[in-house]
């Protein structure tokens, strides 16, 4: 049925890179919060200051956000050197977002030499840990062989994972991998139902690939995947 197909399909999405200052996985204390009290009020060397010294105290949170301050050059001199240093030291300790954002420097050769396989290494370490953006960044790396060699089916697995938790480029990755059938059967309507989904949560260039897709389906398709959709907008 679907032989001749052809869909107009968006060549897959570069890696996505951010970081943003977080609080902590456990109960804030006043001494946190007086730092991140500073910073969103963009008194980032007050904030910078206070952070070093939670971090002095093993706050693994703390560390993770002074490399972010580093990396972005917010209260202190922009340095992706000593940035890798703290998301070293908070990695190191198991936290996942700086997992995650070391794998970005890597990635980027931000603060040291470019390394993929490293990237690699950390994004595994965070996706394994739920974290969807190296979850999206691990189907990418598998998708163009970045670090690892090229596997289809893992980076599909990969960019579900993200998928289901929202990530919209995952989803629109996530549709031109069952649009082309790599890495898993092709199934148009589940590609549409993952273009539908990226094109929601604000994904301009899904909107193309929806559009496109649902011509090619029949109204007993439509009907099924519509049907879903509305399904899990009701959640």
């Amino acid at each position: 049925m679907y032989e001749n197909l052809r869909v107009q399909v968006v060549v897959l999405a570069s890696l996505i890179f951010f970081s943003i200052v977080v609080f902590p996985t456990n109960n804030a204390h006043a001494d946190f919060s007086s730092a991140m009290n500073a910073y969103n009020r963009g008194n980032y060397n007050i904030a910078f200051n206070e952070f070093v010294v939670l971090a002095k105290n093993g706050d693994v949170v703390a560390m993770n956000n002074i490399g972010i301050m580093l990396e972005n050059g917010q209260g202190v001199r922009q340095d992706y050197t000593k940035a890798v240093k703290w998301y070293y030291k908070s990695a190191n300790r198991g936290y996942v977002l700086a997992q995650a954002n070391l794998g970005v420097m890597y990635s980027k050769g931000h603060g040291v030499k470019q390394n993929y396989p490293e990237a690699f290494k950390w994004y595994q370490k965070a996706a394994e840990q739920g974290n969807a953006r190296a979850q999206y960044n691990l189907g990418v790396f598998y998708s163009k062989g970045l670090g690892t060699k090229i596997n289809d089916a893992k980076a599909v697995y990969w960019y579900e994972k993200a998928a289901e938790q929202g990530h919209a480029k995952a989803q629109y990755n996530l549709g031109v991998k069952y649009t082309k059938g790599k890495g898993v059967a092709e199934n148009h309507m589940a590609a549409y139902f993952w273009y539908s989904l990226a094109a929601k949560n604000g994904l301009k260039r899904a909107i193309l690939n929806k559009t496109l897709t649902y011509m090619i389906l029949s109204d007993e398709e439509k009907d099924k995947v519509n049907a879903l959709l509305k399904k899990i907008q009701q959640k």
